[in-house]
């Protein structure tokens, strides 16, 4: 916008009407030139979603990678706690109940995979999987 403003002050400034009409066209075409790159990069980061939707299940989409990424900033720089998360996918990012499942369920990954790897529970879980492994055959 302060580029506009800049721009026409520069063509009320020029006296001789010739100049003044080659500036105006110039103008015209870098703002043309500047709008097709951003449908460009917009174009390119559509495809890029498109592909990584294509093969990696939803629980991954960049959506919900990057909220898990903000979320993570935030909660390094003391910005935001867990109410203030969920307030922030529902209000702020539009998430669906779903979505936001996905997202404090990845949230909490290194939380239970500290409880696994404690030999107590750990344990426990993998004597279950061998017993359930042997009862199915």
């Amino acid at each position: 916008m302060a580029a506009k403003k800049k721009i026409n002050k520069l063509v009320r400034d020029i006296k001789d009407p010739n100049v003044r009409n080659e500036l105006i066209k110039l103008f015209l075409k870098r703002e043309e030139i500047m709008k097709e790159e951003k449908i460009k990069k917009e174009i390119e980061l559509k495809e890029q979603t498109a592909m990584h939707n294509k093969y990696l299940p939803k629980y991954l989409s960049i959506k919900i990678l990057n909220a898990i990424g903000f979320i993570e900033y935030s909660k390094q720089k003391g910005k935001l706690d867990m109410p203030g998360v969920i307030k922030f996918l529902e209000t702020g990012k539009k998430f669906s109940q779903k979505e936001i499942g996905w997202v404090l369920l990845l949230l909490s990954l290194d939380a239970v995979e500290e409880i696994l790897s404690t030999p107590e529970i750990g344990g426990l879980i993998k004597d279950a999987l061998i017993k359930s492994r042997k009862t199915i055959h």
